[in-house]
């Protein structure tokens, strides 16, 4: 039992890293051509449930896009702000970890400070960024699931309009 499941979430994992590997870009084009070709595929052939099956194609890839954000490998970097530089009156010093404090030159304490504020800048974007993917790939999952659940009641609405 242990290496059927053992399998199955290496099996996840390289589908996770595959779906990782392709640009947002590409994930849209490839989300676009697909809703495109069940719809054509409903249009030509009448019949919306290939749409439907569009939806469980956009639910599944949305729910391996979410799977693929809540990976631990994927926190690809953690910020917790040392604020290492200490500014009394006119001094400047530089607390290490180690415990002991040194002061140091004002021009040095500056560019610590500046550095500080940076990585806490990009770690905020870092962190914006990740949010609203995440929230993509939930608005894609709960879409694929409406449009899985619904599109073959198009079927009706399609067949009264044509008569």
């Amino acid at each position: 039992m242990s290496g059927e499941s053992n399998r199955f979430i290496e099996l996840v994992l390289v589908q996770t890293k595959t779906v990782a590997m392709i640009s947002s870009t590409g994930k849209m084009v490839l989300f676009f051509s697909l809703l495109f070709l069940h719809l054509a595929l409903s249009l030509y052939h009448k019949d919306f449930t290939w749409l439907s099956s569009c939806g469980g194609l956009m639910t599944i890839f949305g729910i391996i896009l979410i799977f693929h954000y809540s990976l631990p490998e994927n926190e690809i970097r953690e910020y917790k702000p040392k604020e290492r530089v200490k500014q009394y009156g006119d001094r400047y010093q530089l607390e290490p970890d180690s415990g002991f404090a040194t002061l140091i030159p004002e021009q040095l304490a500056l560019e610590l400070i500046a550095e500080e504020r940076r990585c806490a800048q990009e770690h905020a974007q870092y962190l914006g960024e990740k949010r609203r993917h995440l929230v993509v790939y939930l608005l894609l999952t709960i879409i694929g699931t409406f449009v899985w659940a619904y599109a073959s009641y198009l079927n009706l609405v399609y067949a009264r309009a044509c008569t």
